[in-house]
């Protein structure tokens, strides 16, 4: 006789923090709710906001820390969380230590892979937005997405 595993999921809030924008309308107010937790940072940081069918901010997750000059991350972590948040749309934020938001091959490479991942769950890839010092880069803006 086996024993087998019965599992649950569950998505837990882990705190919160004041924003004056509620509802994302172009890249510079995912920008502004992010810059407070990402900027000047020692180390890459990867994270997603959450968005509802009106765009309006589920929450955000951090998926994962890296290093001064990379973070690995995969579609499977990014959609698990906007899964279990019940999002519609998600929006990537990573930033970059050394302050130049300017994308990486990698991080148009990895871009164009979960836009992809997102079409075939129906959850929208908006735009990749990166941080640096007091700049930021929208991949939408420019054309990636």
């Amino acid at each position: 006789m086996y024993r087998i595993p019965r599992y649950s999921i569950t998505l837990t809030k882990d705190g919160s923090f004041k924003s004056e924008i509620k509802k994302i309308t172009k890249a510079e107010d995912a920008y502004e709710i992010m810059k407070p937790m990402m900027e000047n940072l020692p180390v890459e940081h990867f994270q997603i906001i959450m968005l509802d069918a009106k765009c309006q901010v589920i929450g955000t997750s951090l998926v994962t820390i890296g290093t001064i000059s990379e973070n690995i991350v995969t579609p499977i972590e990014i959609f698990q969380r906007a899964i279990l948040a019940n999002s519609k749309a998600i929006i990537l934020v990573h930033n970059h230590p050394s302050g130049d938001p300017k994308p990486s091959r990698e991080d148009i490479a990895l871009t164009k892979q979960i836009v992809e991942g997102g079409k075939i769950l129906q959850i929208a890839v908006l735009d990749h937005i990166i941080i640096g010092d007091d700049k930021f880069i929208s991949l939408k803006v420019d054309g990636y997405i």
